[in-house]
């Protein structure tokens, strides 16, 4: 039996690598999970929204996701803007569809939300894009 039900939209917390599981994970998952303050890399619990399909989902230990991030610059065709006040997100977050990352399903925290079909919808077309299917 798998401990979450995970499914297409939702949002996580992605649980910070430490010990082996750091090892692991890799690169990939220290790049999620991190954050730049003053030259210092601190790696803190990062919001990430789960793009792999409900089937892979219900059967796989593992799935994909792509980060949310607080990002200045905007319009980038594989950016999708967050509204204001969402979740637990902070002002002026976004999915940042060209970091994508395939994660240990225990890897992932606490669930924050699950974003509405019209989110998925802009999603789909910014992974479109940055998958080079358009």
């Amino acid at each position: 039996m798998r401990p979450k039900s995970i499914r297409r939209g939702d949002v996580f917390l992605l649980k910070p690598p430490a010990g082996r599981a750091a090892m692991e994970h890799g690169a990939t998952a220290r790049s999620l999970a991190s954050s730049s303050a003053r030259g210092r890399s601190k790696v803190q619990p990062r919001p990430v929204v789960v793009v792999q399909n409900d089937f892979g989902n219900r059967y796989s230990p593992a799935t994909i996701v792509a980060a949310v991030r607080t990002e200045l610059r905007r319009g980038l065709p594989v950016h999708v803007a967050l509204p204001g006040g969402w979740g637990r997100a902070p002002r002026g977050s976004i999915i940042d569809c060209a970091l994508l990352a395939a994660m240990p399903v225990k890897a992932l925290g606490a669930r924050l939300a699950r974003l509405p079909p019209s989110c998925m919808r802009r999603v789909d077309e910014a992974l479109k894009v940055a998958l080079s299917l358009r």
